[in-house]
């Protein structure tokens, strides 16, 4: 009877526990989700007074969509970050990695659509394409040059995100001064079997040979579904050998972290943003591994900057040098980031955005 009841009252503190760690973590998350925007703070801790802080719907193709934009005066040149995923808006991870950027432009950070903010639960998903997107980055950037009297705007893109910025600037080149493309996606199809391939080869010491061994690269024209199945545990293994979306490991929760501290989101914006997410990679990932920037892409008019982390193997370094090098654009330039692995403007925030200000005269 004795160890029933102090087996009761060890099952009651757990309980307790449980819910009180449950009650602070939605308490956490309630206080930081009221959805507004966040001021301009500078060193010594006052607001900027000509600071740009602002939530703004657009009217992008048809739908509304979400611009969050910051930057210490409204005299700096716009820069419009174009995010990865698909579907994983990259506010959230600026705001925790790199506000600094914020110092030397008026960074537009866009949810595309489907994504983030922009996700809509009722939206059409076969509306959400590569074309379709390409037509909404170039209204966004015709949006935020008209807003800020500026003849054009400078395109940033990770991965996904790079790729479309290379798309959008070879249809729409009077826009941009200058494109900025980080691990962009290439040939993904050819980068995920060379992705596969380095895996296995590193399996003894990376993961277990069983594991890699396994793995079965889904056919080119696999469905969204296939894709995501194959890419959840793939991308595991990459994460654990420092060569998935950071060089020095980062957790699924601290993600999720930086996610949940994001005031400009509401709660509900950052359930849609796990929502938006798989929705988004279902629907484009078979779009994406179709694509060949090598053969559609080719020749650009407008200046090209590729930044690549030497540890990359989400979209290998290799695939990236070979088109930099086929290349015909007006100016170009790459760069290796030598202690990060995908996300480089995250990874080494400072040197990037000391070659931000390099390229663009800042």
């Amino acid at each position: 009877m004795k160890l029933l009841r102090i087996l009761l009252k060890a099952a009651l503190s757990l309980l307790a526990l449980v819910v009180l760690t449950c009650l602070l973590g939605f308490g956490y998350l309630w206080i930081n989700s009221s959805g507004t925007p966040q001021p301009i703070i500078v060193a010594d801790g006052t607001v900027q007074a000509d600071g740009v802080s602002s939530i703004q719907t657009m009217r992008i193709g048809g739908v509304d969509q979400t611009v969050i934009l910051r930057g210490r005066s409204d005299d700096l040149p716009v820069l419009l970050v174009l995010h990865g995923g698909p579907g994983s808006p990259a506010y959230p991870f600026f705001r925790a990695r790199n506000a600094g950027l914020e110092d030397d432009f008026i960074v537009a950070y866009w949810d595309q659509r489907g994504a983030g903010t922009s996700y809509d639960t009722d939206a059409d998903l076969a509306n959400l394409t590569i074309e379709r997107l390409i037509a909404d980055t170039a209204e966004v950037a015709s949006q935020l040059a008209e807003q800020f009297e500026r003849e054009k705007v400078f395109l940033l893109g990770h991965s996904w995100g790079g790729a479309l910025a290379i798309l959008t600037a070879r249809d729409h080149p009077q826009l941009f001064h200058k494109v900025f493309a980080v691990s962009p996606v290439i040939a993904q199809y050819a980068a995920e079997q060379q992705s596969l391939d380095w895996l296995r080869s590193v399996a003894d010491d990376t993961a277990p040979k069983t594991a890699s061994d396994d793995l079965e690269l889904p056919a080119q024209d696999a469905s969204g579904a296939d894709w995501l199945a194959y890419l959840g545990p793939q991308r595991g293994w990459l994460e654990r050998s420092g060569s998935g979306t950071t060089h020095d490991p980062i957790s699924l929760l601290q993600l999720v972290g930086m996610l949940a501290a994001t005031p400009e989101y509401t709660i509900g914006n950052k359930w849609g943003y796990l929502h938006g997410t798989r929705a988004s990679m279902q629907q484009l990932w078979p779009q994406i591994v179709a694509m060949d920037l090598r053969i559609s892409a080719a020749t650009l008019a407008v200046p090209l900057v590729i930044v690549h982390g030497a540890h990359d193997r989400v979209t290998p370094p290799t695939l990236s040098r070979a088109y930099f090098d086929a290349l015909i654009a007006p100016e170009k330039t790459f760069h290796i980031f030598e202690n990060s692995a995908h996300s480089a403007l995250l990874e080494e925030p400072e040197q990037f955005n000391a070659l931000l200000r390099e390229h663009t005269g800042r």
